[in-house]
């Protein structure tokens, strides 16, 4: 009996065993076999096949496997070789469709390749219908396969009629090989630019498993979310995202959605609440208001709604509990006496009354009419020379009008005409902060930085607690060519006042420039770690700008790696800056990545793209691709 149960359990155990290897093998027949299609897809047919020839070592008879070799022997000229593993298909199953489908399949020649070349660059240039004559005349009406699959699907969806075509050949694609992720993504890729399609794009991206084609999905399915950022039906694939890439722009648009999605609950909830009560259904009323009370204790309505419930259950106490929640004290107004009305009226009768004049003045001056103001001040100066409120109300509405005069000068950048009427100004107010800081803006803007630093030192010097004097002096210094002063600046800064500004993305992204300026690479390297954390949280385009100065100054200093991380996340944050793009591409030409080059391109937005075409350097990068 013991050696029957012994051997009872050696063949469970043997069974159990084999199984187990059973299963690993088809688990890394799955793993080749995504490899072999994200390779193929790419063009690598060479390594596709060498983990094709893997997965026939396990799987004699897999038939993904048996056709790509005939794909790849078929492209090679080995006619034997192809014949061969077609047979190999035959004999598995003669009704394969990709027997017909390799059989079909056109060879290439150099002068046709020279011409997908071409149609290529067309395609990059956005001329989709150009490429697509190119694609026609060689492939004909049947789509390739191979390397030239994903830019004829993606050239034909962007070419005019060419979308519903090429969604239906990929839906197509899809249903003949269901296991194959990549058709997936192409097909996503199409169905995520269309607002009408996006949804469905989201749900086949999210399908995604193979690391390959997660990988590839990112760039597209990152700038889908961020098309629908206030569309709280996204939020499924919103979190799927964040599952598989950290992003800590889209974390911001996942909470903000969260809010929305949660209000439109509370909302929806009110008005079953109200409709409930409509329908005399005192259950659910209660249920639906109990619902908002538990998310927003403090909803007027869904209070109000409550307190009804409560009085049609006869639990009157309760329901003047809830009404007294929501009653609000009413404020009585109290009205002033229509000064401007009685100065004016005074004035009709007696045209050169100086307390009517000066009355008047003063109410024009609380309008910020100062123009009005001054020529009213002036003319009670000339009825009562000397009087002291006269006087000191007519230097208060002339500094102020100069203030005005400033102001819209800089705004109409006309610099010189606002530097001298702050100039002006800082003779009525000697010292005056507002005065300082318009003359400090205005010379910084004629890039006129020691006289901006002087301004900017007397702003720091009469109130070290202004955080904004601090920060302009840095970037007078730093635009005066001198980041060794604002090094120095940086460190006289009051700690109260410093912790305020120490993560502003505008003040690290300038002590980042410094440091680098001085060859302090690890402090460099620490502030404008800082400098990126803090703009995916709040950025400012001054702020960009000078990160896109530390990035070229990088790309100087051979230092690639951190200037492709300032210029990725100024492409993602930024996404209509065509300097950041430019600087993106460029080192990655420089680099010779030309793939990662090209899908930049891509993912560029049209309007940017067309900005970016009218600089040299950027034509030679596009051009550098191919």
């Amino acid at each position: 009996m013991t050696r029957i149960i012994r051997r009872s359990l050696f063949f469970l155990l043997t069974f159990v065993a084999a199984a187990c290897l059973l299963a690993q093998a088809q688990g890394g027949v799955d793993i080749l076999l995504s490899k072999a299609r994200s390779l193929e897809a790419r063009g690598r047919m060479d390594l596709a096949a060498q983990n094709w020839k893997q997965i026939l070592l396990v799987s004699p008879n897999q038939t993904e496997a048996i056709a790509g070799l005939a794909r790849y022997a078929k492209q090679n000229g080995d006619t034997e070789e192809e014949r061969s593993y077609l047979d190999r298909l035959r004999k598995i199953n003669p009704k394969d469709p990709e027997i017909a489908a390799i059989e079909k399949m056109h060879v290439l020649t150099p002068q046709e390749r020279g011409r997908l070349d071409e149609a290529g660059r067309l395609a990059m240039q956005h001329k989709p219908d150009e490429a697509m004559r190119i694609y026609n005349q060689i492939f004909g009406n049947e789509p390739p396969s191979g390397k030239w699959a994903e830019p004829y699907y993606e050239t034909e969806a962007a070419s005019t009629g060419g979308r519903q075509k090429a969604i239906a050949q990929l839906r197509r694609l899809c249903a003949r090989d269901r296991s194959n992720e990549v058709y997936r993504l192409w097909l996503a890729r199409v169905l995520v630019y269309d607002p009408k399609t996006r949804m469905e794009g989201f749900q086949l991206l999210e399908s995604l498993h193979d690391p390959g084609a997660v990988e590839q999905a990112r760039t597209e399915w990152r700038q889908a979310l961020v098309w629908e950022k206030e569309n709280p039906a996204v939020l499924a694939s919103l979190d799927a995202y964040l599952q598989r890439y950290p992003d800590q722009e889209l974390q911001n648009i996942q909470k903000s959605l969260r809010e929305k999605q949660e209000h439109a609950e509370e909302e929806a909830s009110k008005e079953h609440g109200f409709q409930a009560l409509r329908n005399k259904d005192m259950g659910m009323a209660e249920a639906k208001f109990a619902d908002v009370l538990r998310r927003s204790p403090n909803d007027a309505n869904a209070i109000a709604g409550m307190a009804f419930v409560r009085l049609n259950q006869k639990r009157f106490d309760e329901a003047v509990i809830l009404f007294d929640g929501i009653a609000q004290a009413k404020v009585q107004e109290k009205k002033l006496p229509d000064a401007e009305a009685q100065f004016q009226q005074v004035l009709n009768q007696s045209p050169n009354n100086t307390d009517a004049i000066v009355g008047l003045a003063f109410i024009r001056l609380d309008e910020r009419k100062f123009d009005d103001a001054v020529n009213l001040f002036d003319k009670a100066r000339r009825l009562v020379p000397n009087r002291p409120d006269v006087e000191q109300g007519y230097r208060n509405a002339k500094f102020w009008a100069l203030m005005q005069q400033g102001a819209t000068a800089l705004a109409q950048n006309r610099t010189d005409a606002a530097i001298a009427d702050y100039q002006q100004a800082l003779t009525l107010k000697p010292g005056a902060a507002d005065a300082l800081h318009g003359l400090a803006g205005a010379t910084e803007r004629k890039q006129n930085y020691s006289e901006a630093a002087q301004a900017y030192t007397q702003l720091t010097v009469a109130n070290p607690a202004d955080a904004q004097s601090w920060l302009g002096l840095i970037r007078a210094q730093i635009g005066a060519k001198n980041p060794k002063a604002a090094i120095e600046t940086a460190q006289r800064i009051p700690s109260t006042t410093k912790s305020q500004i120490e993560t502003r993305t505008d003040y690290l992204s300038e002590m980042a420039l410094a440091y680098y300026s001085t060859n302090q690479t690890a402090e460099g390297d620490r502030v404008l770690r800082q400098a990126m954390e803090a703009a995916a949280q709040s950025d400012t385009n001054d702020a960009l700008n000078v990160r896109l100065e530390v990035a070229s100054a990088l790309v100087d200093q051979g230092k690639m790696d951190r200037a492709f991380e300032v210029y990725r996340q100024a492409t993602r944050l930024h996404p209509d800056n065509a300097i950041a793009w430019q600087g993106l591409i460029g080192g990655y030409t420089r680099m010779r990545d030309f793939a990662q080059a090209k899908a930049a391109v891509r993912s560029m937005p049209q309007n940017t793209y067309e900005i970016a075409t009218k600089n040299t350097s950027f034509l030679n990068s596009v051009a550098a691709i191919y």
